[in-house]
Order: structure tokens, then C-alpha cells, then sequence
């Protein structure tokens, strides 16, 4: 499928859409107009590609990220044309993501990367609660709450999970997702709530182990759908990678402080063992001193003197 048609078949309500937000233009080789606006031809160039071929070029602000999300889009087409259906929720994906990547190029705390995790789904997804919780040690399977957000009392269950245990400990312990629209009926729930009948939950998945999950609840049944799950889990995916960095920097950061601990405490032992050396050493000096033995000589002549008498 050409460009062309693509832009006019499938994407064109998302691309007014970001015309709105972000003024752009789309040419073709030769510089005619495709999409957009011509007077921003020539500002800020960046190619659409299919394969490695340049089909058409972007112009304008923000034109890097959308050159790409086309070129992408492109080559998903040409690989399977019946992924056309889901271009416009591929760009509400991506345009998802772009917030998160720009937001998380900071150093952030794992109670930052949580936080702004969850205010992103809140904002395209929507809940009523929502929290993230992570593996915070290696050694023990038990995944403790770092991010929480609610609009209700009592919105979920208590906020350190077991693996295996309630719906969030077991996608911690199988890295599957769950979709959850009835809760109040749910045998796994634990502590049922009104506030949390519908939820979802995607774990932070790697190669070799589940770092935690991001759960999300709303106070409604029925409410989410299988492509809010999907949006959840490509979120929980794109973060997983940034998660597991700052489980490791704070993990350092642990031992760091365990070891500085441990070496103040060593120090303050040797402290003491050399006072105590000093100690005897100035207790052997005098002891072993001619004084000290006269004063010895002295007292035990008072104490024969005394005997006597």
C-alpha cells in the first residue's frame, strides 16, 4: 500500500488529530504536497522509509517522531495488510509512549518511574485506583506497593503481595496479564470492594524473571476491554527495561549502605580493641616500672610492720 492511501484510508483522523498539536507537512520525492501544511515544507526534515527506501519526507514540529510512527506503520502494512484496522490505536500507543520516553529521560527514583506510570494510564486508560509494586529484593518472593493512586477509600487489597497469592501475585509469579471485570465474584479477590470491581494487571517482564506489576481498578464492572489490557501491557513492557536499572541502582545503593555500616561498625570495634591496648600497655608500663616496684617493696614491709605489732 502506497503512503498516500495509507494516509487517506486508514490514519487521517489521527492525523488531524496531531495537526492540531503538532503543525506538520508530508511531501512526496519530488516535493508535492501528500498531507498537512505546505508552508512548513522545508523546516525540520525527516524521512518516511519503507524498508530502507525514503518514500516521502516530514516536515515540521515534532516531524522526527511522526516520520517514524509512519515509517513503522508502513512496514507493518506491507508485512500484514490486515493490521491497517489497528493503525489508529497503534498511534494512541505510541503517542503513549512518546510521553513516557521524553518524561523518563531524567534520573528518576522507582517511586518517580511508578508515579508517572500510573498518572499516564490513569489519563488514557482511566481508573479509579491504581498502584505498581516490585520485587524490592531478590531473596524473597514478596512484592511490595512503591506507587499508589486513588480516587476511593478503599480501593484495594493490602499493599504487600505474595507471589502466587490474590490476582496481582499470580501475574507476578506466571508474567501473564490479567483482565478482571467482576471482582465482587472473583474467588481469588481477598478483600472484596465496591470501588475495584473491574481491574487490570501487566507484570514488568524480563527475560529471566518478573521484576512486578501495575494494576489498575475501577469502581464500575464491566468497564475495561481487551485493548485496554493491551495498552497496559505494551506500557508495562516499554518500562520494564528503565524499572529493572533503578531495582539494580537501588539495590546498589542498599549495599552501599549496608557496607558503610558495616565497615563504621568494624571501625568503632578496632577503635575500642586499640583503646584496650593502650590500656594495658600503659598499665604494663607502670607496672613493670623501678617506682612501681619500690612502691611494691614499701607496701609489703608496711604489711609485715603491721603483722608484727
Amino acid at each position: 500500500m502506497s503512503l498516500s492511501k495509507l494516509l487517506k484510508k486508514e490514519i487521517s483522523p489521527f492525523l488531524d488529530m496531531y495537526l492540531d498539536t503538532y503543525p506538520f507537512g508530508i511531501c512526496d520525492l519530488e516535493g508535492k504536497l501528500i498531507c498537512g501544511n505546505d508552508s512548513l515544507i522545508g523546516e525540520d526534515k525527516h524521512p518516511v522509509l519503507s524498508g530502507e527506501t525514503i518514500i516521502a519526507w516530514v516536515f515540521g514540529i515534532n516531524a522526527e517522531n511522526l516520520a517514524l510512527y509512519l515509517s513503522k506503520v508502513l512496514n507493518r502494512e506491507e508485512q500484514n495488510r490486515g493490521l491497517a484496522k489497528e493503525i489508529l490505536q497503534l498511534y494512541r500507543e505510541t503517542n503513549l509512549l512518546l510521553r513516557i520516553t521524553e518524561k523518563m529521560a531524567g534520573d528518576l527514583s522507582l517511586e518517580e518511574l511508578s508515579i508517572l506510570s500510573l498518572d499516564e494510564v490513569f489519563r488514557v486508560i482511566g481508573a479509579t485506583s491504581g498502584l505498581v509494586v516490585l520485587r524490592l529484593d531478590p531473596n524473597i518472593c514478596q512484592y511490595d506497593t512503591v506507587a499508589f493512586r486513588s480516587k476511593e477509600a478503599c480501593p484495594l487489597e493490602p499493599f504487600v503481595f505474595l507471589e502466587n497469592e490474590g490476582i496481582v501475585g499470580q501475574v507476578c509469579c506466571t508474567g501473564k496479564p490479567e483482565l478482571v471485570n467482576n471482582t465482587l465474584t472473583d474467588l481469588r479477590v481477598k478483600y472484596r470492594s465496591a470501588d475495584a470491581q473491574s481491574l487490570l494487571c501487566a507484570p514488568f517482564k524480563t527475560n529471566s524473571t518478573v521484576l512486578g506489576a501495575i494494576v489498575i481498578t475501577h469502581k464500575e464492572p464491566e468497564f475495561y476491554t481487551a485493548p485496554n489490557l493491551k495498552v497496559l501491557s505494551i506500557l508495562a513492557t516499554h518500562i520494564t527495561p528503565v524499572i529493572e536499572k533503578a531495582l539494580i541502582h537501588a539495590q546498589q545503593i542498599r549495599e552501599i549502605r549496608a557496607n558503610e555500616e558495616n565497615l563504621a561498625r568494624k571501625v568503632e570495634e578496632l577503635r575500642i580493641e586499640i583503646d584496650e591496648i593502650k590500656r594495658q600497655r600503659q598499665v604494663a608500663e607502670i607496672t613493670e616500672s623501678e617506682m612501681f616496684s619500690n612502691l611494691q617493696k614499701r607496701t609489703e614491709r608496711l604489711k609485715q610492720r603491721r603483722m608484727k605489732i
